[in-house]
């Protein structure tokens, strides 16, 4: 309705300007223009002051000038825009647009926080990281499916978990969020019993949370009865719910014991000798009933399962054998008895003493287990299997193989080896406003903590702490800590507030939503290192806000990304590649630029932005962990003193996964791989021209370069080339073979929430493949999708420019508010929403008006539009 009400005012924007004359008397006529076609084909209609209904697109004459009420009819599962009164000036078409929307489409959530003394002091909630809500307010328009509800960081509370929700179309779902007093809060530990139940995915949860495994300490629980449950698994019966009081300050401990369904199978024995079975010779399972030769025992609880055999005079029996049931099958084994003449024997010895102090034992033949220096005589001339007991924190020998020699004692000696040991880690995370703003910790990429919060079970060595993003704040860079078994290991983290200023604000942007790249480049190249970021400065102390681009300096930098060298061999290569007369520098990008350094003002190229190019930044942090969206905080300075700060994505990824394919063998690359391809295909002799810039051949624009007369461009090539076997690597989405890969992939922003796919946009790989597309030119506009409104200062793009070049409102560039190419907010990703969240105080595109303006604007229509004379 806000849209509608939004163009309609649009239509009089002359009516705000001092000079208009005022409106003419008499009659006037009214357009309504009902959308989406869906509704309209549902019969969808409107009417003034509850007269006739009207079709979408009628127009309706000779309505008096003045106000009239606009209303739209109901009709199933569509919700109808409210009445709207609308001024119809004498002698004119006034045009309006009402917009339904499918009941199916959303519902709603009503969340209340407890108890009251959290609500006091400021507790809320949020969906899914947007704007935070108080206790019983009731969210609108959400989609249907599964949504994340979290809450607010409230100093002397514990604030709940995050909540997975699932909203239902046209329904209000509720739920409840229960705050804790710090003081009042205890743990729990609950152990899960057996460990075959364990292994098997045993796990237990507090009051239906999260599932936690055996052995892990649940904190910040609140004092008094909590319920602790536990997960079904195949095979196992699980234990009954448990209630436990958790008492303040203490630490609870808890024992759940699975217990294994009663499955059933059999054994069947045949002994040999023959004339062993003509003595007497039997097998028996578990101390049982004897069991003859060849019969078959059914109905064994599914496990293992000890096998023994009869003494007989003059023979050797086999030893015990340990024998494991499988449910619903019956397994046959061999007791094969030796001539008491015909037999040795055999003694292992096992060290450390700790490792036969914790139990290690040895057995021969799946037989009885034994300790270390224990004899087992008998044992028939010939091979025989030594295999060893697994032991908790010790990894046993491997599986020997000894040969034993009549009348002789065969002796053999192991070690079993201690596993890593394990230490904790607490990381503290300063300042306490960055902690309320929802700063957290990790290590080595695993479940995010708060700060203060202690983890155990890491084992002894290096690892990696890192920090989440943060909206409006930097976080600090990822650091090594060394975690012993004896003493607990401790790190720090300090936030850095982003500098804000009440004059100026800065909005920066990627003019793609993901750069692809070679790592590799011995072979050949497709795209090197290159990435591009742009930054608008508006200022806002004036009475009207100006967009600035002399007299101040503006600067980039990647605190968790410094260097590139080291995390590819471009710059070995890069001289060939590209037919330079001279290396280029490490870490010196195609333009000149690095990882750090100032950004132009391009006002002298008409456009009102600054700009950095040829970035040569990689998906790989210093730390060594993969980041496909690294962080660039970009700094206004005037005189030397910085004054207002952002942060934006410079995405990249060098994931093309041509080895979906393209698999290299016995030492052969897969670019090798591909080259060869193409000798074959083509007849070209690019394997003994490597490294081969594919732009030398194919015409690559975004590189400048122009290729070779008459061959087609490397886009139209490869789509071409790929387009009918694309079925072979099995994607969900085939564009996700190269766009960037199937780990990173590309779409993510608002577009690809509603469902939207590569093809919705850029048609399908055949399409893409169409000689007459321009690479990096011939793209999808917002208006092939979006309406334009034939009124004022409504436009999308520029007329011939392309999205990540056009300019809006007052000449601010229409990426500064909505988001990069492919990023279009809101997205899926955390880091391309924190600026919006940072200036405005939610994610998804920048429409609030006190981001650049100091004085709110009066009644004028927002215009869209750019003009020259801006």
């Amino acid at each position: 309705m806000k849209q509608a009400m939004l163009v309609f005012a649009m239509v009089f924007v002359c009516m705000a300007v001092a000079g208009c004359p005022p409106p003419a008397t008499g009659t006037g006529a009214l357009m309504v223009t009902i959308q989406p076609a869906g509704a309209r084909a549902a019969g969808a209609q409107w009417q003034v002051d509850g007269g006739a209904w009207q079709d979408s697109g009628a127009t309706l004459t000779g309505l008096s000038a003045g106000v009239h009420t606009l209303s739209f009819m109901s009709i199933a599962g569509w919700q109808a825009p409210g009445n709207t009164a609308v001024t119809v000036v004498g002698g004119q078409t006034v045009q309006f647009e009402g917009i339904y929307s499918l009941l199916a489409e959303t519902g709603s959530l009503a969340v209340s926080i407890a108890p009251e003394g959290a609500r006091a002091a400021g507790a809320q909630w949020r969906v899914d990281g947007g704007a935070w809500q108080n206790s019983g307010a009731t969210l609108t328009g959400l989609s249907v499916g599964a949504h994340v509800v979290s809450f607010k960081a409230v100093a002397g509370w514990i604030a709940p978990g995050n909540q997975t929700v699932q909203i239902a179309a046209s329904l209000v779902t509720n739920a409840m969020g229960t705050y804790t007093l710090v003081a009042e809060t205890g743990s729990l530990t609950v152990v899960l019993q057996p460990d075959l139940a364990v292994s098997a995915g045993a796990q237990w949860a507090v009051d239906g949370g999260a599932w936690q495994n055996s052995g892990v300490t649940l904190t910040g629980l609140s004092v008094g009865a909590h319920a602790v449950s536990f997960k079904d698994i195949a095979g196992w019966t699980r234990p009954g719910e448990q209630n436990v009081n958790i008492l303040a300050s203490q630490t609870t401990s808890v024992t759940g014991a699975y217990t294994a369904v009663a499955q059933t199978g059999g054994v069947t024995v045949v002994i040999e000798p023959q004339a062993a079975r003509d003595l007497g010779a039997q097998w028996r399972v578990d101390g049982g009933g004897w069991q003859d030769s060849g019969a078959v025992l059914a109905g064994l609880a599914a496990g293992s399962h000890t096998l023994s055999f009869s003494d007989v005079a003059g023979w050797v029996k086999p030893a015990n054998m340990s024998v494991n049931v499988v449910a619903n099958q019956t397994l046959t084994f061999t007791g094969a008895y030796v001539s008491a003449a015909e037999t040795g024997s055999l003694i292992v010895t096992i060290s450390p003493e700790s490792a036969r102090t914790a139990g290690a034992q040895w057995q021969v033949d799946g037989g009885a287990w034994q300790d270390g220096g224990a004899t087992v005589a008998g044992l028939s001339v010939g091979s025989h299997l030594v295999s060893f007991r697994e032991v908790q924190d010790w990894t046993k020998p491997a599986d020997r193989t000894v040969d034993i020699v009549a009348t002789q004692t065969t002796t053999l000696d192991v070690t079993y080896t201690a596993l890593v040991q394990t230490g904790s880690l607490t990381v503290t995370i300063e300042p306490q406003a960055a902690r309320e703003a929802g700063a957290q910790w990790r290590v080595d990429a695993g479940t995010w903590h708060a700060g203060g919060e202690s983890v155990s079970g890491i084992p002894v060595g290096d690892h990696t702490v890192s920090f989440n993003v943060v909206a409006a704040w930097i976080k600090p860079v990822s650091q090594t800590v060394a975690v012993s078994a004896d003493t607990p290991a401790s790190a720090s983290g300090t936030y850095t507030r982003q500098l804000a200023s009440a004059g100026m604000v800065v909005l920066a942007y990627n003019d793609l939503g993901m750069h692809c790249m070679n790592q590799d480049f011995s072979d050949f190249m497709i795209l090197p290192p290159y990435n591009t970021l742009h930054a608008q400065v508006i200022d806002r102390s004036g009475e009207e806000p100006h967009i600035v681009q002399s007299g101040i300096a503006v600067s980039y930098t990647f605190p968790s990304n410094t260097t590139s060298v080291g995390k590819t061999n471009f710059w070995e290569y890069a001289k060939t590649l590209f037919g330079l007369t001279s290396p280029l520098a490490p870490d010196t990008g195609l333009t000149g630029n690095k990882l750090s350094g100032l950004m132009v003002s391009q006002k002298p190229f008409g456009r009102t932005d600054w700009a950095v190019t040829g970035i040569p930044i990689t998906p790989l942090d210093d730390d060594g962990s993969e980041n496909p969206y690294p962080l660039a905080v970009v700094t206004v300075t005037f005189g030397g003193q910085p004054l207002v700060q952002t942060q934006a994505v410079a995405p990249v990824s060098w994931e093309i996964s041509c080895d979906l394919c393209h698999r290299g063998t016995s030492g052969v690359s897969t670019g090798t791989m591909i080259l060869r391809s193409h000798d074959r295909l083509h007849g070209t002799t690019l394997e003994k021209h490597k490294p081969v810039t594919c732009g030398a051949c194919h015409a690559q624009p975004a590189l400048g370069m122009p290729g070779i007369a008459g061959r087609p461009n490397l886009s139209s090539a490869m789509h071409a080339a790929h387009a009918p076997r694309m079925f072979m690597a099995g994607l969900e989405v085939d564009c996700y073979a190269c766009h960037p890969g199937v780990r990173t992939q590309c779409l993510r922003d608002v577009h690809y929430s509603l469902g939207f796919t590569c093809v919705t946009c850029h048609g399908g790989m055949t399409d893409v493949a169409d000689p007459d597309r321009v690479p990096w030119q011939t793209e999808p506009r917002c208006d092939d999708c979006h309406p334009l409104y034939p009124r004022i200062g409504v436009e999308y793009e520029q007329p011939n420019t392309l999205y990540r070049n056009s300019k809006g409102h007052h000449g601010v560039h229409c990426a500064a508010c909505h988001g990069s190419p492919h990023a279009i907010t809101p997205t899926v990703k955390t880091e391309d929403n924190i600026q919006a969240i940072a200036v405005q105080g939610h994610a998804g595109k920048i429409d609030a008006c006190p981001v650049c303006h100091s004085k709110t604007p009066g009644d004028d229509p927002f215009d869209h539009r750019y003009s020259p004379d801006d």
